[in-house]
């Protein structure tokens, strides 16, 4: 675990799935920055196009609930209430 420092040399980028649906290439530039990694223009370029060509929804839109793969949500939220914590995220 992070906390525990069990990986002294590990290095960590947290990313919010919802800024990632909302910017991705916004979200990909901050990752190379956050561990002074170049992108290259071609990368860039090719990654922008990937997006624009990909939209959400492009192949139809999915409606899944947890329990239709025996997911009980309350025991998870319970699981993981300190990761839910940590990262302000909204239970759902």
């Amino acid at each position: 675990m992070r906390e525990a420092g069990e990986h002294p040399d590990a290095l960590f980028y947290d990313v919010q799935f919802g800024d990632f649906v909302t910017d991705q290439f916004a979200v990909v530039e901050k990752i190379y920055a956050a561990f002074d990694l170049p992108l290259p223009d071609d990368a860039a370029t090719r990654m922008r196009s990937f997006i624009a060509d990909n939209p959400k929804g492009k192949h139809g839109e999915h409606q899944y609930q947890p329990e239709d793969f025996g997911v009980n949500p309350t025991s998870v939220r319970d699981e993981f209430g300190a990761y839910i914590k940590r990262f302000g995220l909204r239970p759902s």
